[in-house]
């Protein structure tokens, strides 16, 4: 009986010891996770970086835990990236380069937005690189550098809230909408897609600037108030067929659809 007593009391101190590394000790210790990544970031690619949240988590069956700290640039704040590492502080990686290179694609993007579409929108741009790319290239390499060399192998995805419905003028939103489609094809990616969410003007008026720039995809909520809807994804086979066989804008308005009342 005292030796049952024993062992339970053995594999109570023993849980206890290891709960209090998992869930005080380590996410205690994310200041010093911090520390490291700064001096990681800046000894690697010499850029200052501001530390915006470190969290530690460790998944049931994992041996070891991690660290998630997401940081953005101090010069170009708008640069967010994540920073990751092991519970014991010795195998750190980043994003920064991806995120950097996106960043001068969403650029490059607003740029030609902005002269397209004179009402409110909202947008947002993602791609992925193949992991040579992120092996070959260098944070100062350009993004248009790293395209003109592995266009084959990256992706771009556009999504756009418009403030203003097309029913009104589907000609003129149609035409722009292929130029869209020209110029992301045009860079012979290996895919893209582009996401079209239209509102109608008023639904606009009830965003604050706030909620709107807080939002790169502004959120469920606002897709979900959203009237009409474009997509056009390369990955799916007849929208591939599409995009080799169009001549005209009047051929996209397939892919513009009226959204009921079934939430996304």
């Amino acid at each position: 009986m005292l030796k049952k007593i024993s062992c339970l009391f053995t594999i109570s101190i023993s849980l206890i010891f290891f709960l209090c590394f998992d869930y005080i000790y380590y996410p205690l210790m994310g200041f010093k996770a911090s520390s490291l990544a700064k001096e990681y970031i800046e000894a690697k690619y010499g850029e200052e970086i501001v530390i915006d949240d470190v969290s530690y988590s460790k998944a049931i069956g994992d041996s070891t835990g991690k660290y998630f700290i997401h940081a953005h640039s101090k010069n170009n704040p708008e640069i967010e990236f994540d920073i990751y590492d092991t519970q014991h502080l010795t195998s750190i990686s980043d994003n920064y380069k991806e995120q950097k290179w996106t960043w001068q694609l969403e650029k490059e993007w607003n740029e030609w937005l902005h002269v397209l579409y004179p009402t409110p929108f909202v947008s947002s741009v993602s791609a992925s690189f193949p992991s040579e790319a992120k092996e070959i290239y260098s944070a100062k390499d350009s993004y248009q550098k790293v395209l003109s060399e592995k266009y084959a192998f990256i992706t771009n995805d556009i999504v756009l809230h418009i403030f203003d419905e097309p029913t009104t003028h589907i000609e003129s939103e149609l035409e722009r909408i292929y130029w869209l489609i020209m110029k992301l094809k045009s860079q012979h990616l290996k895919d893209f897609s582009l996401k079209i969410y239209y509102y109608s003007k008023d639904f606009s008026f009830q965003l604050n600037n706030r909620y709107i720039a807080s939002s790169s995809d502004a959120g469920i909520e606002l897709i979900n108030n959203s009237t009409y809807i474009f997509h056009f994804d390369t990955r799916m086979s007849t929208t591939n067929d599409k995009l080799l066989s169009i001549q005209s804008s009047i051929e996209l308005k397939e892919f513009i659809e009226k959204r009921d009342d079934t939430k996304e």
